[in-house]
């Protein structure tokens, strides 16, 4: 009878997996279980991986109900349950794709492992009609959008774009329209796969057939830019094309040079008063791309042309010498340019298990450029003109290999190797005719390790480089660079993110040039070359505090950089003699502050969107400093459709230590748009004038020059932009699957 008792007191667990229609698991959904009669027995959430574990129930026939923001629930049939019970992976389906009239108030965001997976609103989708105003609704974290420019940044470093895992360009963000967006996934911890340090992954949806096209008109006072693009799905394949030409036609393009040389004998001043001259270019890009998605699979093949045809660049003014020489000429100088480059990119990722995944990466390209330079002076004494050909044309490819082990839940190791190879000739004109060509590889490994925690995440990272440099003018150049990174990030809620990073490099160059380069018809007519060895090793700290209250997000962070340097350098200036020669031992210590805030205010009619950050670097114990500010503010009128957006930016950079000091004017900008749907129309100005202001300090045992410079370009910028994408077709149908659990069995699959 006690044995008989003791099975009827047994207590069960069910157990499972929770992912989405990616295989990507689904943290902090919500389980359910009832009963028969529909009465509530237990509730329980998903980890990290998507696990979860109901215990100690009784036998019997059961329900469970899982639901997460952003999904439409799923139920699950479970009718009869006598032991422990596995029922495997259970895959939810995304509300955006399932109920395309349910509006979802807000982002729904959860975290995965170093990732966070953002489902944007029908509103924010609405509202929007490219990748970039997409982006610019959601608001994410550290990350900056430039709806004037089209240009994303972020003060964490380089920010890659990518659609479905591949990085693509800024045009292909463009013309992706925003109800095609399933989510968008955020990453800013270290990346191998990619070049930047902020990852924004776009993910797409799936189409049984079907696809989008637009258009895009941005015209302005001095040129325009055009775009015209379509894709095509068909089962599990994707078809893209993307044709944009653009052309620029400036007829009031000058600058202003004052320099000053101080030799024993005396001291010249030379002048250049620029006058304003004309500027012309043209581009033409064509993209076609093919992507492949199945279960296990992924192949992403992209064919590019860009073509860059530079006709003229004038630069007229008045070149006047004073002091030592006292005369006066007209100066005309004139740059043509022409360059040409196919490439081809492969992406291929292959989930071997759920445990193992690999990816191939190569990329390779052509490219022809050539350059022509006309410079020449005349006046009263003087009739004489230079022309410089000069011609480039090469081949560069580079191959990565990635393979990653998920051990467990908590561990994952990832391995990366890579080859770099570019084999270039370049040719010089210049009344006589000399060759060089350039080749250089690199090979890299890098291993990376992450460890979880619920709330943690830590990330170490090695890496070992070899790059040789060889010149047939006999210039070479061996390094060796060694690199040690550590990354970890803590986040208790969604409202506080704290991040600190640091990382160790250290490399050991030695570059030999002896081959000389002949200005021509300029006042210091030196040819130059070096022979350096040098020493580097430097240490990057990175702390930041990330704070969401409301609809307002902070960012406040703190980055320490030390550079260790030790300079063996022989400078040549005339003939085959080096007649300098220094060593240096550099240590520098700088220091980086970070504040930027983004405040969103929203009413039913009426919504404001406020963002400024403030940066502040400078090197102890000198004057080196660099300051930024950067305001950016916008109005949304009648749910969004009406846009009202202004931004300003300011920057100094003062290296005085270098002799080095940069002003760069105010920049700014105003437009009124009008988007919904796939439809945006803007009107706007940008940089009314910009102005570069540069006070430059150089000393050799020659001479001494102190320069200082104005340019202004691209005067009173007024465009109008508009943009139209639509979709066509049938979406992917995500079947409910009752999961009928056979008799005897653990695994219902």
């Amino acid at each position: 009878m006690l044995c008989v008792q003791n099975v009827h007191a047994q207590k069960l667990s069910i157990r499972g997996i929770v992912e989405d229609g990616e295989g990507t698991f689904i943290e902090r959904a919500a389980i359910r279980l009832y009963n028969n009669d529909s009465v509530f027995i237990a509730g329980v959430v998903t980890n990290q991986k998507g696990r979860f574990s109901i215990d100690n129930i009784d036998s019997g026939k059961y329900k469970m109900i899982i639901s997460h923001l952003g999904y439409k629930n799923r139920s699950v049939a479970l009718p009869e349950v006598k032991e422990s019970t596995n029922i495997g992976v259970v895959t939810l389906a995304p509300m955006s794709v399932e109920l395309e009239t349910v509006t979802v108030n807000g982002s729904a965001e959860h975290h995965k492992d170093d990732k966070v997976l953002i489902y944007p609103s029908m509103e924010q989708k609405k509202y929007a009609a490219t990748g970039y105003g997409l982006l610019n609704n959601m608001m994410l974290p550290t990350v900056f959008v430039n709806m004037t420019s089209n240009v994303v940044t972020s003060y964490l470093g380089k920010v890659s774009l990518c659609i479905n895992g591949r990085e693509v360009g800024r045009k292909e963000i463009l013309a992706l329209p925003p109800h095609e967006v399933l989510r968008v996934e955020y990453q800013d911890t270290p990346n191998n796969e990619f070049s930047g340090t902020v990852v924004v992954n776009f993910i797409t949806i799936k189409r049984e057939i079907g696809g989008y096209a637009g258009i895009s008109l941005d015209q302005r006072r001095m040129g325009g830019e055009y775009m015209a693009t379509g894709k095509m799905h068909y089962k599990n394949s994707e078809f893209s094309l993307i044709y944009s030409p653009s052309y620029v036609n400036d007829k009031k393009r000058y600058s202003h040079v004052e320099e000053k040389f101080e030799m024993d004998g005396g001291s010249v001043v030379r002048n250049w008063q620029g006058t304003p001259s004309k500027y012309k270019e043209d581009t033409h890009q064509l993209n076609l791309n093919y992507f492949l998605r199945t279960e296990k699979h992924e192949l992403n093949v992209a064919l590019d042309y860009w073509r860059y045809n530079n006709p003229i660049e004038r630069k007229n003014g008045l070149r006047t010498y004073a002091g030592m020489y006292n005369e006066a000429y007209q100066a005309f100088l004139t740059d043509k340019s022409k360059i040409k480059e196919p490439s081809l990119e492969i992406n291929y990722n292959y989930k071997i298990t759920d445990r193992h995944r690999l990816r191939f990466y190569l990329y390779a390209d052509y490219t022809d450029k050539t350059y022509n330079y006309e410079y020449a002076e005349k006046g009263e004494n003087r009739d004489e003109s230079v022309t410089l050909n000069r011609s480039m044309e090469g081949t560069y490819w580079i191959a990565n290999l990635y393979y990653q082990y998920i051990i467990n839940a908590a561990n994952t190791l990832q391995i990366q190797t890579s080859y770099l190879k570019q084999d270039a000739d370049f040719r010089y004109i210049n009344g006589f005719d000399y060759k060089d060509n350039q080749m250089y590889d690199k090979y890299f490994m890098r291993l990376t390790y992450t460890k979880r925690w619920e709330k943690a995440l830590v990330t170490l990272i090695g890496g070992l480089s070899n790059y040789n440099y060889k010149s047939s003018l006999d210039g070479k150049m061996d390094e060796l660079n060694k690199e040690l990174a550590f990354f970890l990030r803590y986040a208790p809620n969604k409202a506080h993110v704290f991040n600190l990073k640091s990382q160790f490099t250290t490399g050991s160059p030695t570059l030999e040039q002896l081959s000389s380069v002949e200005q021509p018809v300029d006042f210091m007519q030196v040819q130059r070359g070096n022979a350096m060895l040098e020493n580097e090793s430097r240490l990057l700290t990175q702390a930041a505090y990330w704070l969401t209250v409301g609809r307002s997000r902070f960012y406040f962070a703190a980055q320490h950089t030390a550079a260790f340097n030790s300079i063996q350098k022989n400078v040549l200036l005339e003939g085959n003699k080096f007649v300098h020669t220094y060593t240096s031992d550099n240590d520098q210590h700088s220091l980086k502050l970070l504040a930027t805030t983004v405040r969103n205010f929203c009413d039913e009619k009426l919504s404001l969107r406020l963002s400024g950050n403030y940066t502040r670097y400078w090197v102890p114990g000198t004057d080196v400093k660099l300051n930024t500010w950067y305001a950016e503010g916008s109005a949304n009128y009648k749910h969004r459709a009406i846009l009202l957006s202004a931004y300003a930016k300011s920057t100094e950079n003062i290296l005085a230590g270098n002799g080095v000091h940069y002003r760069f004017g105010s920049i700014h900008g105003l437009s009124l748009s009008y988007v919904k749907d796939g439809l945006l129309l803007t009107i706007g100005t940008e940089n009314p004038f910009y102005k570069n202001h540069t006070d430059h300090f150089f000393h050799t045992n020659v001479y001494r020059i102190t320069d200082r410079s104005f340019d202004r370009t691209n005067s009173k910028v007024f465009f109008v932009r508009s943009v139209w994408n639509f979709s066509f077709g049938k979406k992917h149908k995500y079947k409910e699957i009752n999961l009928e659990r056979k008799k005897g069995s653990i695994d219902p699959f």
